[in-house]
């Protein structure tokens, strides 16, 4: 109903995002249900509850949870879920639950680095793990997993420099 997905007319809001931060706007990325009704109409475009949320990984409890969302340590999703997320220093690796999932590593102006599919998961204790090496250049790289429907997730952009 909000045409977050962008039309003919206007770009996507990832695609808005990806501009936001190519132009250096560090700016955090959240998921929102605009929940409008609790019974499905028919209508295309009705909007319910419970299909994009944001998590934060820590402590539960309303201190950490806001310091979370104040400091952009979360991931936005409509539908898949990010078992952990690891940032070192020349390595970004995400975990996910299902080896359907596809995880693209993106950077400025929504270039793909990288697209991970079964052949190239990692499975250990946390599930199926995506990894990219930064090659050097990147000033930010972000992770979106996507599901075989039309579910995805969504990491912050993290900087590669300060």
């Amino acid at each position: 109903a909000s045409h977050s997905s962008g039309d003919a007319t206007r770009p996507s809001h990832l695609a808005l995002w990806d501009e936001l931060l190519t132009r250096g706007r560090r700016v955090t990325a959240v998921a929102v249900d605009d929940e409008h009704t609790l019974v499905a109409t028919g209508m295309a475009g009705d909007a319910l509850p419970g299909l994009a949320w944001i998590e934060t990984f820590g402590e539960i409890g309303r201190e950490p949870i806001c310091e979370a969302l104040r400091a952009g340590k979360l991931y936005a999703s409509s539908g898949v879920a990010f078992r952990r997320i690891r940032l070192e220093p020349h390595r970004f690796t995400v975990w996910v639950d299902d080896p359907r999932d596809v995880v693209e590593f993106v950077a400025s102006s929504a270039q793909v680095l990288a697209s991970v599919t079964l052949a190239a998961f990692v499975r250990d204790a946390d599930g199926f793990a995506a990894s990219y090496e930064l090659r050097g250049g990147e000033t930010y790289v972000r992770a979106v997993a996507k599901a075989q429907d039309t579910g995805a997730a969504w990491t912050q952009a993290y900087y590669t420099s300060p």
